[in-house]
């Protein structure tokens, strides 16, 4: 089975990884096609957009019938562009939120149109609003065909992109000269020609990437009559010497520009076209060795499959046996038994279960007899070790030696727990264990001789109300010190005898708080504390003496102390 199996698990371990890898690399294709498609319609987008700036420009510096229907109809052209673009954005999956950053433009839009109809931007205000919403479509763009999943298509975005990057610097450059043209005396301090140069530098970069034919119809569309015009007039521009009356007029200016611009969008649509194109073949190119792969992968599986249902023929059955009966006794049925009995390595595998059955009745019933005795408390009771070999009885020994000890342990305790009644019994001082409760859970006798109540009494009522009234709230105090963990060292109180006298209580206890129990000692100090009291009065006296006080305050103090 290994020397066959191994070699083919092998095979279509490696083919599946590659189905699996070619995938991906579809799924990445996939991604990458609707992203693209997504950025045509963005794309659509700022192309409405740029028309609909460059008349609402026109109709803020020449209002009129013709210009306010031109920017209308520019703004309805924008409103479907974009609806166009929400909806081809709906649903899609990824990390841009394309939907949110649409609906976000359109209420930018809005606001500016609102804008326009009260007439409070000038036109180079209203051309910078337009200039941000078209920057913020652009950047979505670039990112939408970012991707790049293989270089022809990598190649292919970045032409799209440049060149839509440099019609975008034409469309502005068309927008703030139309301005400068409308009213050329004028003083404009802005740089006319920054335009120009944005515009030249991506097409520099749309050469490096874009094909033979895109680049020919680029340098055909530069040469020709518009391109011609605009080229002169950024000459015109940019010599400061110039006669201003070589400026071209106003509606010259704006028909060169949309000409020259409109040959771009041209050449853009292809570039788009060309993307389009190489993205939908690396799509196909992708599925085809798909769709291979898993043909291959299933021919394999299909092969695996014919030699293990031709090998299961001769082997399941014993081995299914075998591995029942291993099963049972490895979740201790000893029930089971293996009725195989062939000559060939699974018949000597079999009859090693038999063996290791029997083996593990008879241990099995060594421990039971182990467990009867100890619940028996027959401690001596010690197993059959030399009925056994190997780990068995070694085994077994260990449980012998573990009965042995426990017995010993055993014997210990007890002792223990004689010598520790004897001195809980014995002690002078007064030995308790308390609860958090507040009720005494056992008490020694030096607690019954000290107050003079009985073992009863003390037990049954809260041991709060055996202290003194004024020493309670120390005590409570102390008691929630016990309750947090603190252990408690040499705290005195009093506690009231069943004649009602007074004992003080000196006390040393430690918590157990995971069992709610408090273990105290306490040491009647009653006749120390007299005695101090008795000698700090006799000192007293003995200090007015001394002084050579009159005897009428010696006789007072005497009698305050006594």
């Amino acid at each position: 089975m290994l020397l066959v199996l191994l070699p083919v698990t092998g095979m279509l371990a490696f083919t599946v990884f590659g189905a699996v890898s070619q995938w991906h690399d579809a799924q990445t294709l996939r991604d990458f096609r609707t992203a693209t498609a997504l950025s045509f319609r963005t794309t659509a987008l700022t192309d409405a957009i740029a028309r609909e700036r460059i008349a609402a420009v026109r109709a803020r510096l020449r209002p009129g019938p013709a210009t306010l229907k031109e920017r209308s109809a520019a703004q309805r052209a924008t409103d479907h562009a974009l609806n166009a673009a929400l909806l081809g954005a709906a649903g899609r999956p990824g990390p841009t939120d394309v939907t949110g950053r649409l609906a976000a433009r359109n209420r930018q839009l809005h606001a500016l149109r609102l804008q326009l109809g009260t007439e409070s931007l000038t036109a180079p205000q209203l051309a910078a609003q337009y200039d941000t919403i078209e920057d913020d479509l652009l950047e979505l763009a670039a990112t939408l065909e970012s991707g790049r999943p293989t270089r022809t298509s990598g190649q292919a975005a970045d032409t799209h992109i440049a060149l839509l990057n440099a019609i975008e610097a034409a469309e502005r450059e068309r927008a703030e000269l139309a301005v400068l043209f409308d009213s050329p005396d004028a003083p404009h301090a802005t740089a006319t020609d920054r335009w120009s140069a944005l515009e030249k530098a991506l097409l520099d970069d749309f050469g490096r990437t874009a094909p033979a034919d895109l680049k020919g119809r680029l340098y055909v569309a530069l040469l020709q009559h518009p391109g011609l015009v605009v080229r002169k007039t950024r000459e015109t521009l940019a010599d400061p010497h110039a006669d201003r009356n070589a400026w071209p007029t106003y509606a010259s200016w704006l028909t060169a520009s949309t000409q020259r611009i409109e040959t771009l969008r041209g050449i853009q649509h292809q570039a788009a076209a060309e993307l389009g194109r190489d993205a939908a073949r690396d799509l196909d190119t992708a599925r085809a060795r798909e769709a291979r792969d898993l043909s291959v992968s299933l021919a394999v599986l299909a092969a695996v499959t014919v030699l293990a249902l031709t090998l299961r023929l001769s082997i399941t059955r014993p081995l299914s046996e075998v591995s029942a009966g291993a099963r049972a006794l490895s979740e201790g049925d000893l029930s089971y038994d293996i009725r195989y009995a062939g000559r060939d390595e699974l018949g000597a595998v079999a009859d090693t279960f038999r063996e290791l059955r029997v083996t593990t009745e008879r241990l099995a019933g060594e421990i039971n007899t182990m467990n009867t005795a100890i619940d028996d408390n027959r401690l001596g009771h010690r197993a059959d070790v030399a009925a056994f070999e190997g780990t068995w009885a070694q085994l077994l020994g260990g449980m012998n030696g573990t009965m042995a000890s426990f017995a010993a342990a055993h014997g210990r305790r007890d002792k223990a727990e004689q010598e520790l009644a004897s001195i809980f019994h014995l002690s002078l001082d007064l030995l308790c264990i308390a609860g958090l409760d507040g009720y005494f859970k056992r008490v020694n006798p030096a607690f019954e001789q000290t107050l003079g109540h009985s073992a009863d009494t003390l037990l049954g009522r809260p041991w709060l109300e055996f202290v003194h009234p004024e020493d309670r709230a120390r005590t409570r105090a102390a008691l929630d010190r016990l309750a947090s963990g603190v252990e408690l060292a040499e705290f005195e109180n009093r506690f009231v005898r069943d004649d009602g006298t007074e004992r003080w209580l000196q006390w040393s206890a430690r918590p157990v708080t995971a069992d709610g129990l408090i273990y105290a000692a306490a040491r009647d100090v009653t006749e120390s504390r007299r005695a101090a009291r008795e000698q700090a009065a006799l000192r007293r006296v003995a200090t007015l003496v001394a002084r050579g006080v009159p005897p009428h305050e010696v006789f007072s103090e005497v009698a305050d102390q006594v």
